[in-house]
């Protein structure tokens, strides 16, 4: 199997493809509960295979510039992904599995949560519980947000990934004088110590820039849509933190969605996943 890109993909992969978009995912199980689901930037759609049960089907779905899905790369400065092209993919991914009419429970973590935020004004009234864990999105104005929008500082990360070791310095700076977190400086540092995941962790951040959260109209959804919605969060997450996640609730006035878990940011290793399984109650 071969995405737009002329790249081969796995075999286990489904695929929808919308003009130059191409959407991988993989399907577990085969029981009368659906899942929607959503990995994080660095992970794949095999990290919510341990939801699986028999009363539940899990629909993965990679993001792009993993997995197999594919955006052109010429679309990262002049054409970021939307919310409307998310939404005819999934769209196309349901009819695929045959779930189009079926009640749907959204699952996002982190990155992936950009994706999730984005189909809440298109598919509210058919998703029957929503499951955010530490998602991005959730602060617009914070610096990652802020700086994807700037065409500068677009060109200046992808020189970066050119020379990472500037970055790195920088960043060394910050902590000292304590404008960002060590915990933060760890991941940067995971991030450029692999050429093609920085790479990776660029485009990404460029091309998702206008998947943002309108917290007006979310207010507006969660009060016509009354969903069963948690947000899962861990307590030691540094990255996307419990103080950032209440301030978000409060806006959109869902201060009741808020969840906890011993836990950072890594929510996926295997210690953490019975916690990650028991708050999502789906049966």
């Amino acid at each position: 199997m071969h995405n737009k890109n002329n790249k081969v993909i796995s075999e286990d992969l489904k695929t929808v493809s919308d003009n130059d978009l191409v959407l991988t995912y993989e399907v577990y199980g085969h029981g009368e509960n659906k899942l929607l689901c959503f990995h994080g930037h660095g992970k794949s759609a095999k990290d919510y295979a341990f939801l699986e049960t028999p009363h539940r089907t899990v629909i993965s779905v990679n993001l792009f510039f993993h997995g197999g899905s594919f955006m052109p790369e010429q679309r990262i400065e002049k054409k970021p992904v939307t919310p409307k092209e998310i939404y005819q993919l999934i769209q196309l991914i349901f009819v695929q599995e045959k779930c189009e009419n079926d009640a749907i429970h959204l699952i996002a973590y982190s990155q992936g949560g950009r994706f999730g935020i984005a189909l809440l004004p298109y598919f509210m009234e058919q998703f029957a519980s929503i499951h955010f864990i530490a998602v991005d999105g959730m602060d617009d104005n914070n610096i990652y947000s802020r700086t994807q929008r700037k065409y500068l500082a677009r060109k200046l990360f992808k020189y970066w990934t050119k020379k990472p070791k500037s970055l790195v310095f920088i960043a060394q700076l910050l902590v000292k004088i304590r404008i960002i977190h060590p915990k933060l400086f760890e991941l940067l540092t995971f991030y450029t110590s692999d050429p093609k995941r920085f790479i990776i962790s660029y485009k990404a951040w460029a091309a998702f820039r206008a998947l943002r959260t309108d917290e007006i109209a979310l207010k507006k959804l969660f009060k016509n849509y009354p969903n069963r919605f948690k947000l899962i969060i861990g307590q030691y997450d540094q990255i996307i933190t419990s103080k950032t996640a209440k301030q978000f609730l409060k806006r959109i006035e869902r201060e009741d969605a808020l969840m906890e878990i011993p836990f950072g940011h890594d929510v996926f290793k295997a210690s953490a996943q019975k916690y990650i399984f028991e708050k999502i109650m789906i049966e």
